[in-house]
C-alpha cells in the first residue's frame, strides 16, 4: 500500500486539464468524475490494495490518455494533417522508417519529447522514493513485492519511482533506448539490404534538426553506433515489425516479470493467507496483450487469493479469459484519486486500531 500513492503522480491534475482541453476548468471536471465513482467501490479496491502481499501495476494507454498525450486511438486526430493523410500506425510503422523517413523521426522526436515534458511539468512532483519493497510480506515471494508492467513506451511508472528498474517490465519497450535498424535497399521489396548488425542496444540520439511544429526531421537519418551505416530506430515494437524488434526478455523486464511471477505463484500455494492484487489502468481492447495477461496470472492464482482490480471507462466487464473481481468504471485519474482517498482513511484507521490493541497482529479490516 506505501506504493500505490506514487500512482497518483502518473496523472497530475494540471495534465488532466490540458487532456480535456480546460486549462482552468479541468481539475473542476477532474472532481466532478471523481464524486461519480461510488464510496462502496472505491473502498473495495481500497481494501484490495491494503490487504495486499503483493501488488502487480499493470499501465496502458488510458495512463497516458490522463496526462494528455495522445494514445492509439487518438494519434491520428490530434496530428491531422501532419501525417499527410497517414493513419497512426502508419506514421509509426516499420517500413515507414526507410518510406518517408523525415516523418518517421519527426514522429519519433516528437513524441519522446512529448513524454519528457508531461513528467517535467509535474509528474513526479508528488512521487517519494520507491523504497526497498522487499520482504514478501515475510511469508516468502519474490525479492520485490510491488511490480510495474507497461504497454507504454514512456517509462512514467519508472521515471516517477513507482517501482525500481528491476521491478518494472516493458512488453513493447521503450522510446530512452534504440538498436540497430539495418541498412535500406531503396527498393520497394526486399525494403531492407542488410538486416540489423545486432541485438545491442544504445541511448536514445539528439535530433539534429527537428521541426516540432510541423513533425519533420530535416536531417539524415541518425545512424547505429555499432556498424555506422544501420539506421537508429526506437527499442520499440513498431506497427509491421515483425522479427526487426529486438526481443530481449532481459532487456525489456520481462524475464524479471516472469520470475517475480512464478515466485508469487510459490509464495500464495504455500501459504493460502497470502494475498496477491492487481490494478490494472487503462488497459483497452485496441491492444489488449496486458489486459489478456492480468486475466491469466488471476486464473492462475489460488481461488480466493487474488483481486484483478481493472480501472477502465469502457469494456471494463469484458473478459478474454477471466472477469475482473473488482471492475471500476472510470478513467485514470479520477479513479485513483477517490481510491486514493480510501487507502488514506483506510491506512489513519489501521493505524489508530492497532495503536489500541495488545500485542495485536490482525488488520481491523
Amino acid at each position: 500500500a506505501e506504493h500505490f500513492p506514487k500512482l497518483r503522480a502518473h496523472c497530475p491534475p494540471s495534465a488532466m486539464a490540458a487532456s480535456v482541453g480546460l486549462a482552468d476548468g479541468g481539475a473542476a471536471i477532474v472532481e466532478s468524475l471523481e464524486a461519480e465513482l461510488p464510496a462502496e467501490l472505491a473502498n473495495s479496491a481500497a481494501e484490495a490494495i491494503m490487504g495486499a502481499d503483493f501488488l502487480l501495476i499493470a499501465g496502458g494507454a488510458g495512463m497516458s490518455a490522463d496526462s494528455g498525450l495522445a494514445t492509439f486511438g487518438t494519434m491520428s486526430e490530434k496530428l491531422g494533417d501532419m501525417l499527410e493523410g497517414m493513419t497512426y500506425d502508419q506514421a509509426a510503422g516499420s517500413n515507414t522508417m526507410f518510406q518517408k523517413p523525415e516523418l518517421f523521426y519527426g514522429f519519433r522526436f516528437l513524441s519522446m519529447r512529448s513524454y519528457a515534458e508531461v513528467v517535467d511539468q509535474g509528474s513526479c512532483t508528488h512521487a517519494q522514493p520507491a523504497g526497498d519493497g522487499h520482504g514478501g510480506g515475510g511469508g516468502g515471494g519474490p525479492e520485490h513485492r510491488v511490480f510495474g508492467l507497461t504497454t507504454n513506451v514512456d517509462r512514467f511508472l519508472l521515471r516517477c519511482g513507482v517501482v525500481p528498474q528491476e521491478a518494472f517490465g516493458e512488453i513493447h519497450g521503450s522510446v530512452v533506448r534504440w538498436q540497430c535498424g539495418g541498412v535500406p535497399s531503396g527498393k520497394r521489396f526486399p525494403i531492407l539490404q542488410r538486416a540489423r548488425c545486432s541485438d545491442k542496444l544504445f541511448e536514445a540520439p539528439s535530433p539534429e534538426d527537428m521541426d516540432y511544429e510541423a513533425c519533420r526531421y530535416r536531417c539524415s537519418p541518425p545512424r547505429c553506433p555499432h556498424c555506422g551505416d544501420g539506421w537508429a530506430r526506437p527499442h520499440v515494437f513498431l506497427f509491421g515489425d515483425g522479427d526487426r524488434f529486438v526481443d530481449d526478455r532481459e532487456s525489456l523486464g520481462m524475464a524479471a516479470y516472469g520470475e517475480w511471477r512464478e515466485s508469487v505463484m510459490l509464495a500464495l500455494k504455500a501459504n493460502s493467507k497470502l494475498r496477491l492484487t492487481i490494478v490494472e489502468i487503462g488497459c483497452g481492447l485496441r491492444v489488449p496483450n496486458l489486459r489478456k495477461r492480468c486475466e491469466e496470472l488471476m486464473l492462475d492464482s489460488p481461488p480466493g487469493q487474488c483481486e484483478l482490480v481493472r480501472i477502465n471507462p469502457e469494456f471494463e466487464d469484458h473478459k478474454i479469459v477471466a472477469s475482473p473481481t473488482l471492475a471500476v468504471k472510470a478513467s485514470a485519474l479520477p479513479a485513483l484519486r477517490r481510491i486514493q482517498r480510501e487507502v488514506e482513511e483506510l491506512g489513519a484507521n489501521w493505524c489508530a486500531a492497532s495503536a489500541g490493541m495488545i500485542g495485536g497482529t490482525s488488520k481491523p479490516f
